[in-house]
């Protein structure tokens, strides 16, 4: 019982599985349409015999208003991953609402920066992230229109988009990434296929090789001082993530920053990998790496982190 209020809790505090934030669409079963709310049959759509209804949900204004009436059977048995962690006594209750509270900080954030910048739909934000997303990579050849906003947007939507994919959605089944992989384009594909050879190969380096030794194959050359935008770097942060959810067993952080460290080298980007060591609540130590182009982090920093070396 407590758990089920905890729960409640959470996802009152959240509701990003409604907003249209996760989910585009909602999926339903086959001939629940006749026994749908009003609220929700508005938004009905059947695409090649798969029926499902649009996000945002009519009914969430804030929080559900049909919440003690008939709905459809997907709002009563999705459970996100913060769920499922928390009833599996994986994360507390603290680091459920954390999660949830950085979720809202960065939508909100957001949110300011959509509503000034023109030409984006300011009426529907989170209804379609990817939209967004396609729509300020249009711009990104528009010098004249890209400007300092629109860089912070894209930090901001890849910070949630990260977020999500690791603490709130559910892991894609292979087919569903398969189908994913082929939608994204040809760039795209070419990047993420760096990015997976690339922390597959720095994974086996340093699993068998000396660091010292591994040190020489990401040389200290400095290539000449130029101030990079964030839209060249943020692929190169969005690749090594994406890859690193794809490897045998999740990768270090020293195998993500060294990785991405090897990938700017190859586009003569110069940057800087700090390894460091965090003291944690039984005073053990944990080891962490980062790495960073100027103030922009590929690989982030974890907090309460002391620097010890730096490549």
């Amino acid at each position: 019982m407590i758990n089920s209020l905890a729960e409640q809790a959470i996802c009152v505090k959240c509701g990003m599985c409604c907003d249209g934030t996760i989910f585009a669409t909602a999926k339903l079963n086959k001939g629940e349409k006749e026994n749908l709310p009003p609220e929700i049959a508005q938004n009905y759509q059947n695409i090649d015999g798969h029926e499902s209804f649009r996000l945002p949900c009519p009914a969430f204004k804030g929080k559900c208003t049909i919440y003690n009436k008939q709905k459809a059977d997907i709002c009563g048995r999705f459970r996100c991953d913060v769920l499922k962690d928390f009833s599996d006594h994986r994360i507390s209750l603290d680091q459920a609402f954390g999660y949830v509270g950085k979720a809202m900080s960065l939508k909100s954030n957001i949110k300011t920066l959509l509503l000034d910048i023109e030409g984006i739909d300011k009426n529907t934000p989170f209804s379609g992230i990817n939209q967004s997303i396609d729509h300020l990579r249009s711009q990104l050849d528009d010098k004249k229109r890209f400007n300092q906003n629109h860089r912070e947007l894209l930090v901001k939507i890849h910070s949630l988009q990260t977020l999500i994919s690791t603490k709130f959605r559910r892991k894609a089944n292979f087919r569903s990434r398969v189908i994913k992989f082929f939608r994204i384009p040809l760039s795209e594909k070419k990047l993420f296929i760096e990015a997976l050879l690339i922390l597959y190969t720095s994974k086996l380096i340093l699993s068998f090789v000396s660091l010292k030794f591994c040190s020489r194959l990401i040389t200290k050359t400095k290539y000449p001082d130029k101030k990079w935008a964030d839209e060249s770097l943020i692929p190169v942060k969005t690749a090594i993530s994406q890859a690193n959810r794809l490897t045998f067993r999740k990768s270090s952080t020293l195998d993500q920053s060294f990785a991405a460290k090897w990938m700017l080298q190859r586009r003569k980007i110069s940057s800087t990998l700090t390894m460091g060591v965090k003291v944690g609540t039984n005073k053990n130590l944990s080891n962490y790496s980062w790495l960073k182009v100027g103030e922009f982090e590929i690989v982030d920093k974890k907090e309460d982190c002391t620097e010890i070396y730096t490549l």
